[in-house]
């Protein structure tokens, strides 16, 4: 989330006031009044669904007794302050947008058509095993695979794709830089990672001694059953 916001007359940038951007307490109360408001417009809409124990919510009157519960409350919303550091906001976004449901190393067996894997038990602060049959695994799992037409990382606001560009300008125009974006020079995957953020990929993550070396290269859209056309690279003592 930005630190601050053009304007509506697009004349002017305005910048969060101290360090934050949202005061904690009233951002509870505009939430609590939006989420309200749009639940009383989706059950005048008849998109309610009212089963089992909640029957009795679903009625006008029932429906009304809920709203003010909803009011007499106070609403928690959960702030936190921004990240400082490249490397911590890699690392924070890295663990929600390139990671898959479970890693390879929590499956402990596979067999009878039933699946072993570890879990952590927060309340207990243990690490424990869950078996589950294959299908009900496999069903988890694809919970987690994104419906069509969704994405893991969506921009919005002034970094909308849709008038990114032209934002992104007026911004730096409105902060009294040119509005030319700067022209980010052809760098190499390792060369961004060690600039920005320290780290060195061709280190080896287990002794962090020994480099990495290039062996293969996969070609494009070549599927998981595709390792006999893989393309070997030549390698030498000189390689890193």
């Amino acid at each position: 989330m930005p630190g601050g916001v053009i304007a509506d007359n697009g004349k002017e940038w305005i910048s969060s006031k101290g360090e934050f951007l949202f005061p904690v307490k009233a951002l509870s109360k505009v939430f609590r009044g939006k989420f309200i408001s749009y639940l009383e417009e989706a059950y005048s809409k008849n998109q309610l669904c009212f089963p089992g124990n909640t029957r009795a919510l679903g009625t006008r009157q029932g429906f009304r007794r809920l709203i003010k519960q909803l009011w007499s409350k106070n609403w928690v919303v959960y702030t936190k302050p921004p990240i400082e550091r490249p490397e911590w906001v890699l690392d924070y976004l890295g663990r929600y947008t390139h990671r898959i449901a479970i890693s390879n190393h929590r499956i402990t067996d596979f067999s009878d058509g039933r699946v072993t894997f570890t879990i952590k038990n927060r309340k207990r602060k243990t690490t424990e095993t869950v078996t589950l049959d294959a299908v009900e695994f496999i069903r988890r799992f694809l919970l987690h695979v994104l419906p069509k037409r969704f994405v893991r990382i969506r921009h919005y606001g002034f970094l909308a794709n849709r008038g990114k560009k032209k934002n992104i300008g007026l911004c730096r125009l409105l902060m009294n830089l040119s509005p030319d974006i700067p022209v980010v020079r052809d760098q190499s995957v390792q060369a961004i990672m060690m600039a920005q953020a320290g780290i060195d990929i061709l280190r080896c993550p287990r002794c962090k001694q020994g480099r990495m070396r290039k062996i293969y290269e996969i070609p494009e859209g070549s599927g998981n059953s595709s390792f006999h056309i893989l393309r070997p690279v030549s390698v030498s003592d000189k390689d890193p």
